[in-house]
């Protein structure tokens, strides 16, 4: 988790911008808990291809960045899984290389 003085908008913005320039798949955001809090998702296509025959269980996943973003005490909050975790959940060749390729991406 790390916070920020930026808006939730302003992180949802960015988090859009980024996806867009980099040719991802910016999936939208969704404001949930009457507001509270947003939850942004984009996917990177070139890792979800590496990823596809890993397996269904693997692919609801499809490397994705699901970011939860809130603002609490003046300050806004910004949480992400870990690409790491795909591999720690279904360890194999595939998701090695999709974690490696997926941390390379964001750099």
């Amino acid at each position: 988790m790390r916070a920020t003085s930026k808006t939730p908008d302003a992180i949802a913005a960015d988090i859009k911008s980024n996806a867009e320039g980099n040719k991802w798949l910016y999936l939208g955001d969704n404001k949930i808990k009457s507001g509270e809090m947003r939850l942004v998702k984009s996917c990177i296509p070139a890792v979800s291809q590496a990823l596809w025959s890993a397996g269904l269980q693997l692919r609801a996943m499809m490397p994705c960045a699901n970011v939860g973003i809130c603002q609490r005490v003046g300050k806004t909050e910004i949480s992400v899984l870990h690409p790491r975790f795909m591999q720690v959940l279904f360890p194999n060749a595939e998701t090695e290389k999709g974690k490696l390729d997926c941390a390379a991406a964001v750099r």
